[in-house]
Formats: C-alpha cells, sequence, structure tokens
C-alpha cells in the first residue's frame, strides 16, 4: 500500500460519513464535506474510486471515474 495508506484511509472515513449523513445531520446541524487533495500521483483516484466500488457506485462528480 506504502504512499497511498493515508489517501485511502481518509476517504474510507469520508465514506463513512457521507452513509451516515442523514443521521450526522440530525445530531450535529451538519456533516463536512468529503474532499480528496493532495499533490499528483498520491493516490486519490484510486482512493475514491476503491471507496466508491465498495457501495456499487461508479458516477463521480468533479473527476474521472471509470
Amino acid at each position: 500500500m506504502g504512499e497511498n495508506f493515508v489517501p485511502a484511509l481518509l476517504v474510507l472515513g469520508g465514506m463513512g460519513l457521507a452513509l451516515h449523513y442523514e443521521q450526522l445531520v440530525a445530531l450535529y446541524d451538519g456533516a463536512p464535506p468529503i474532499l480528496a487533495c493532495g499533490p499528483s500521483v498520491s493516490g486519490k483516484s484510486l482512493a475514491v474510486q476503491i471507496a466508491m466500488s465498495l457501495i456499487g457506485e461508479e458516477t463521480s462528480i468533479g473527476g474521472y471515474c471509470h
């Protein structure tokens, strides 16, 4: 996993927030946005694709996804 560990961990944590968005909004009046940012070739796109595939989603906004 190497250098992709941190981006993958952050994206998977963000996916957990997204899956419980309605509950978080009810409890805390909002939820943070999920953003993947960083230098080129740091594993952001791969981490997002993996997280999306875990929930069966294939479309994305603002980025490239197969």
